[in-house]
């Protein structure tokens, strides 16, 4: 990867993603706003 790359995720990656997050100790209510809570609730407000 160069330094101009920026990392891409496939959607199927999203469950490891969050059963490692529960895996380091994260609350379930930590990871719905990492994965995309927050962001939804924004869109949900200007929209």
């Amino acid at each position: 990867m160069t330094d101009d790359q920026s990392i891409q995720l496939h959607a199927a990656e999203f469950p490891n993603i969050t059963w490692a997050l529960l895996k380091r100790g994260y609350a379930k209510a930590e990871v719905k706003k990492i994965m995309g809570e927050n962001l939804l609730r924004v869109f949900q407000t200007i929209w």
